[in-house]
C-alpha cells in the first residue's frame, strides 16, 4: 500500500486503540485519511518512503500518545502538523532527514516526556522548539546528527536537566 486516502479508517468507528503500518512503502498519506481514529493511542509509520505529511494529518488524533515516523524519509516538518495532539507523551523522529525543525513545533503537547531526533541532519536546535513541553522532557535524543552546530545555541540544553550529547556539554559549557 502505497498511499492512505481521505477518510480511509473511516468505517472502524473509534474502536480502534493501536494502529501499524511500519514497512509498507507509504509514500503519500491523504488529508483527513486518519479520520475516525478518535480514540487511538499509537500509530506508527516506520520504515516508509513519506517525503512529507500534509500540515492536518493528526488532527482528529486527540488521544494519541505515541507516534513513530522512525525512518519514514521526512526531510520536512510543518509548524502545526502536532498541533492537536495534547495526548502526545513520546515522538519518535529518528533516522529522517530533517535539516530544521519548525519553532514551537511540539508546543501543544504538554504530556511529551520522550523525543527521538537521532540520526537526523539537525544543524541546531532552538529552545522556542520544545518551548512549552521542555520542562517535562525526561529524554531528548540528538545522537547521530553529524552537522548539529554545538555552540552558544544550544546552551539551553545545559541548564535541562536531559540526556545529550557529550560535544554540546563541552562546546557550551564556554558561552
Amino acid at each position: 500500500m502505497t498511499v492512505l486516502a481521505a477518510n480511509t479508517f473511516l468505517p472502524l468507528g473509534n474502536s480502534l486503540l493501536v494502529l501499524s503500518f511500519d514497512g509498507n512503502g507509504l509514500e503519500f498519506i491523504y488529508s483527513r485519511a486518519f479520520n475516525g481514529l478518535t480514540r487511538l493511542k499509537s500509530l506508527s509509520l516506520a520504515d516508509n518512503s513519506m517525503t512529507f505529511l500534509p500540515g492536518d494529518t493528526f488532527t482528529k488524533m486527540l488521544n494519541l500518545s505515541v507516534l513513530i515516523l522512525r525512518r519514514a524519509n521526512l526531510s520536512s516538518l510543518f509548524s502545526r502538523l502536532f498541533e492537536r495532539l495534547a495526548c502526545l507523551e513520546r515522538i519518535d523522529l529518528s533516522a529522517n532527514s530533517i535539516t530544521n525543525l519548525p519553532v514551537g513545533l511540539l508546543r501543544n503537547s504538554p504530556q511529551l516526556r520522550a523525543v527521538d531526533l537521532s540520526d537526523n541532519d539537525l544543524r541546531t536546535l532552538s529552545s522556542c522548539t520544545l518551548s512549552e513541553t521542555r520542562s517535562r522532557l525526561t529524554a531528548l535524543s540528538l545522537v547521530g546528527n553529524r552537522n548539529l552546530q554545538c555552540d552558544c545555541r544550544l546552551t539551553w540544553l545545559v541548564s535541562s536537566s536531559l540526556c545529550f550529547m557529550s560535544c554540546i556539554q563541552t562546546s557550551v559549557r564556554s558561552c
